[in-house]
């Protein structure tokens, strides 16, 4: 078993790939599909999944996909909760989100543990025999689930697939928790800047002091930085809001707020 569970130098170029802070380079809401393509790298998967579905509404307000096969992506990031829900999403919310296996995070409160689908039942035929294992066979034969932090009612989940062969592993299973907590700071950086506007920490910095109504200069010298440092940081600013003014800037984030994964700004 110690063995078995060994980390090799390869795992560790895989896992420094997985938690790179450069994913936060990129505009993509929640987390980045560069981050699901790493993880697919780590694990060999099928299908590596962000899934963020909202129980109390009973929607799936995003269902993002990353194919390691061949490097696709796929993304479905729209909820309108006027259109009655499908066959489909009424298993989910019936069959698959009551599961332990699909959405033990908001049953059990568990929002920092990695489980696989079996891992809730005594064994994998008891799980294929299993009312959830039934409804999935024709999509994927295995899946290991990933909670990240809640927003809200909202729960959010990083989740890889296989459509067939063998079981995720302990080792791979270990390697998940591993990487878990740094996956849950980038997707919790990503929901602040869509919450801010796409705006980086110093840039709200900045934009909370010009909110006070605080010139430049005046910037400038309470952070202890050069006045065409603060000119620069709120130019980019702006051409992320869309907005040419300091006055539509504060206004485009006051206006803005907390607002639930997968609805429009």
């Amino acid at each position: 078993m110690k063995d078995q569970l060994e980390i090799t130098s390869k795992d560790l170029q895989r896992l420094n790939a997985v938690i790179d802070r450069a994913h936060l380079s990129t505009v993509e809401p929640d987390l980045p599909f560069s981050v699901l393509g790493a993880l697919g790298e780590l694990v060999p998967c099928d299908i590596s999944c962000q899934l963020s579905p909202d129980p109390s509404r009973r929607r799936i307000l995003l269902d993002k996909n990353y194919f390691p096969g061949d490097g696709t992506t796929e993304i479905d990031d729209e909820c309108d909760v006027s259109v009655p829900i499908t066959e489909v999403e009424e298993n989910y919310w019936t069959t698959a989100f009551t599961s332990m296996c699909c959405g033990f995070q908001y049953w059990t409160g568990d929002h920092t543990s990695v489980h696989r689908c079996t891992d809730w039942y005594p064994s994998e035929r008891a799980y294929f025999n299993s009312e959830i294992g039934t409804l999935v066979k024709d999509n994927h034969r295995f899946s290991i689930l990933m909670p990240l932090p809640t927003e809200g009612a909202i729960e959010h989940q990083v989740i890889l697939f296989r459509v067939d062969g063998r079981n995720f592993s302990d080792r791979e299973q270990m390697l998940l928790n591993l990487v878990r907590p740094h996956i849950a700071e980038i997707h919790l950086e990503q929901r602040r800047r869509r919450l801010s506007g796409g705006l980086t920490k110093r840039q709200v910095q900045l934009m909370a002091l010009v909110a006070q109504g605080l010139t430049n200069r005046q910037i400038a010298s309470r952070l202890g930085i050069a006045e065409g440092t603060v000119r620069t940081h709120l130019e980019h600013a702006f051409e992320r809001l869309g907005v040419t003014s300091r006055t539509a800037a504060v206004t485009r984030l006051t206006d803005a707020g907390p607002r639930p994964a997968g609805t429009a700004p």
